[in-house]
């Protein structure tokens, strides 16, 4: 990209019939001048001060933007941050909540395939051969169920406090199986 010509420079010397030597002196000369007003302590301090005085400058003319604009009624760039931060935070709430309901919806269906498989076992009928062995079963079933309802001693109204909680009944299986007819007892006995 170099100009054949010597560039501008190179122009300007040849007007000015000044030899290369010069302005290479010149250039050397202006290099060393100015390095030692940039390194001197007083340029340094003052370039300093300039720096911090723009800064403040900015930062009044920026303060003075904000309040026209706000007494223009036009949102800030911090009014547009903020809403941006309220809004990424109702995002991630969101998606927590998101999280949760799906995590709920899979418990549910868990519970209603639990739900569709135990009607469904309790709704088929019961196979020809268990149909024979289940009166047999039953006695054994009642059998068992009277000697605990007999081995109980009946509660006396004097030991047991009037503000004592009843006890929880019975589970409906167990109760189903004591007072069942010895065909109904058979299936019940299953699904233990």
């Amino acid at each position: 990209m170099s100009d054949p010509n010597g560039g501008v420079f190179g122009q300007w010397m040849k007007m000015v019939n000044m030899p290369a030597d010069a302005m290479k002196h010149w250039e050397g000369w202006l290099g060393q001048q100015l390095d030692r007003v940039v390194r001197s302590e007083s340029f340094l301090d003052r370039a300093g001060k300039a720096m911090e005085g723009s800064l403040i400058f900015k930062a009044r003319m920026d303060k003075a933007m904000e309040q026209s604009l706000h007494n223009l009624r036009v949102p800030t760039l911090g009014d547009v941050q903020a809403v941006f931060g309220r809004v990424d935070e109702l995002e991630r709430q969101l998606d927590a909540i998101r999280d949760r309901l799906d995590g709920m919806a899979k418990a549910q269906q868990t519970v209603l395939d639990r739900l569709a498989a135990l009607e469904s076992t309790l709704a088929a009928p019961a196979p020809k051969t268990e149909a024979k062995a289940a009166p047999k079963a039953a006695p054994k079933a009642e059998a068992k169920a009277a000697p605990k309802a007999q081995a109980k001693p009946a509660p006396k109204a004097e030991a047991r406090p009037a503000a004592a909680k009843p006890k929880a009944p019975r589970s409906r299986a167990k109760t189903k199986a004591a007072s069942a007819t010895p065909a109904a007892a058979a299936p019940a006995q299953e699904t233990k």
